[in-house]
């Protein structure tokens, strides 16, 4: 063989092989530097390394020492350069042809100082004549506080973002139970969490995190239970499949908001103190104002302070807000409590487990001829007595005879009496005097239902 055809033989130089570089340089690593942030190809928000070049983008990948992600990068992830360098995306405002009609897709570029001045002077006619007339939509980023805050400060009310079904409903459970939401505020408690629940999450969504935490949940032995009609890759790893029909999702979530109302398994005092369950809602069935919550003549939402005995802001930390009551405001519109018209929907035997498994989609609520009315007593969890049948001294009796008790503790257990509970014997009115047994309160001290 010719020696001009051979490649070229490695060197021994000092006892160490040298090997001659066959491949031309390709990147000018002196003028390349390396940026932190966050992935925006999904809601994730993966923490990546971008190597830079010249401004330009050149290459992703995953921060290892990020905590939602630790370095691993979806394949979506690492092709957010072809998002960035897309020949598609404006690089500069258009304005519409002089001369073309509206929709004809006419435009020219003009730079941002042109831009500027056209906005500022039709903004201005705008908001010194009616700021409302001002309807803006922006997309899905994190800079909604600011854009909320500008519209605020224009003064107009038609203001939206981008808030998908699968995101916004997550973010504000989160916020509302672990402080936090999933995806891009947080992370759930995988070291701990003993009993991790899966609901309809898609593959393409979150899927880094999920998959190391997933796999922190496998090696503890923690029950891994998965809800969807389908059984795709999280599913097929799931200790339990619930595969429900699409669509009954949610009546199967208030099956669960039955049971867990049904032996009293809520903490009154965070509802009270992190959610609007004891802020009071306009009582006025087929009028205007029904279902809008009660507010003063400042605005402020309203709630009953115990302390007190009167209404008071919602907002202020110095009160003790009943949880559960029906009350009158001043100007005699009958009020009542968030948790109140929760409880009295969700306690209704169509949520039961038993009929939600039956059911493809939630039925329209049954009337029942009666309506809850709820005491208040100073533990915030007084019990409801029935708006029926006669009253009086010796209205119990009567109520005896007809089969109803008007005693509330015996009004209450009506709600959650079922043949796998039975009755339990206690005295509090004449009527149940009479009995041999009685069924138990609405707040039992039971353990939680074995799923």
């Amino acid at each position: 063989m010719n020696d001009n055809n051979c490649p070229p033989l490695p060197r021994f130089e000092n006892d160490e092989l040298q090997i001659k570089p066959l491949l031309p340089e390709f990147e000018a690593h002196d003028r390349q530097q390396t940026k932190y942030t966050t992935c925006y190809m999904c809601a994730c928000r993966c923490g990546i390394k971008v190597t830079v070049e010249d401004n330009q983008v050149r290459f992703i990948q995953g921060n290892p020492n990020h905590p939602i992600n630790k370095g691993v990068l979806c394949a979506k992830g690492n092709s957010g350069i072809m998002k960035q360098m897309s020949p598609a995306k404006l690089r500069a405002p258009l304005l519409r042809r002089p001369g073309t009609e509206r929709g004809a897709g006419e435009f020219e570029e003009i730079s941002w100082e042109r831009a500027l001045d056209i906005l500022e002077q039709r903004l201005a006619h705008i908001r010194a004549t009616d700021p409302n007339k001002l309807a803006y939509f922006t997309g899905r980023d994190q800079m909604q506080a600011l854009t909320g805050m500008w519209a605020s400060q224009f003064g107009t009310l038609n203001w939206a973002a981008h808030g998908g079904f699968c995101s916004v409903n997550m973010a504000a459970g989160g916020l509302y139970t672990m402080g936090h939401a999933f995806w891009e505020f947080g992370d759930p408690d995988w070291d701990n969490t003993k009993y991790f629940m899966l609901w309809g999450v898609a593959e393409d969504h979150s899927s880094n995190p999920i998959k190391l935490g997933l796999k922190k949940l496998k090696e503890r032995g923690a029950k891994f239970v998965a809800v969807n009609p389908v059984r795709t890759g999280y599913q097929a790893i799931a200790d339990e499949w619930i595969a429900i029909r699409p669509g009954t999702d949610g009546m199967l979530a208030l099956s669960m908001v039955h049971v867990l109302l049904q032996h009293q398994l809520i903490d009154d005092e965070f509802l009270i103190r992190y959610t609007n369950a004891p802020q009071l809602v306009v009582n006025t069935p087929g009028q205007k104002g029904d279902g809008l919550f009660y507010r003063s003549e400042e605005g402020r939402i309203q709630v009953w302070d115990l302390n007190t005995g009167a209404f008071a802001d919602a907002s202020r930390a110095d009160i003790a807000p009943a949880l559960f009551g029906d009350f009158t405001a001043p100007d005699g519109t009958p009020l009542r409590t968030s948790m109140s018209i929760l409880v009295e929907k969700y306690l209704d035997d169509e949520y039961a487990p038993e009929n939600a498994a039956r059911s493809a989609v939630s039925r329209p609520r049954p009337s029942s001829g009666w309506r809850w009315r709820w005491r208040m007593s100073p533990s915030r969890r007084a019990l409801p007595s029935i708006s029926s049948g006669p009253t009086g001294p010796d209205a119990g009796r009567r109520s005896l005879s007809a089969g109803r008790c008007r005693c509330m503790r015996c009004a209450a257990s009506r709600l959650t009496r079922t043949a796998s509970r039975p009755a339990v014997p206690f005295t509090c009115c004449r009527c149940c005097l009479a009995r041999s047994t009685a069924p138990a309160a609405i707040w039992p001290s039971r353990p939680f239902p074995s799923m």
